[in-house]
């Protein structure tokens, strides 16, 4: 129904944004790696979207590139995963070391994934790997950090939305900042929260 939505990002959150286009405000859910990628608001941005519709669920889903948005759907292809799980594993992992685990056969790092256990592991593996031996999108990891409070907060707000109380994740988040170097960024600090997790 919707491929993509250009507009001015009027929101933006670790799992969700908010995309005004020809004066409609789009809320779109969004995986951790969207948001790393997308501008500051008030600036214009493209989010690439997949609407979800099953009985009283209607639910839009943005992605940074073309790319993202395809492994979100072939990930929801698997038996067992449905798009809180698609993007938990979106939002913990790289796509180059996701299929690198896939096309290896790695149950145990795939295990290691929020909302991923040994057997839907092993299905993963059995749906995707064939697929992901013809394709390889381009999902380039972020280039740039964040200044500590921002960094700080948009982790609290991210490992909320996948599962941590709040008090939880203040605290795994301080514990990681106070023994991470200066690059760390986003993605990193709630990948290794959620292996810090397991």
């Amino acid at each position: 129904m919707y491929d993509h939505l250009r507009g001015a990002i009027v929101e933006k959150q670790p799992t969700r944004a908010v995309l005004l286009v020809g004066g409609v405000g789009f809320e779109l859910t969004i995986p951790l790696s969207s948001f790393e990628r997308l501008p500051d608001t008030g600036t214009d941005a493209i989010l690439y979207t997949h609407l979800y519709v099953r009985e009283d669920v209607l639910k839009l889903f943005g992605f940074a590139s073309p790319d993202e948005r395809r492994f979100f759907r072939r990930l929801m292809n698997v038996q067992g995963i449905g798009p809180a799980v698609a993007l938990s594993i979106l939002s913990s992992t790289h796509y180059a070391d996701f299929r690198d685990a896939v096309l290896s056969e790695d149950v145990a790092i795939l295990t290691r994934l929020k909302g991923v256990g040994r057997k839907l592991a092993q299905r993963i593996v059995l749906d995707l790997r064939d697929a992901l031996v013809k394709e390889t999108p381009d999902s380039p990891r972020p280039s740039s950090a964040p200044g500590t409070a921002t960094l700080r907060e948009d982790g609290i707000a991210a490992l909320s939305t996948l599962g941590f109380t709040r008090g939880a994740a203040m605290k795994e988040v301080d514990r990681i900042l106070g023994k991470a170097d200066a690059k760390l960024d986003l993605g990193e600090l709630v990948r290794i929260a959620l292996r810090s997790a397991r």
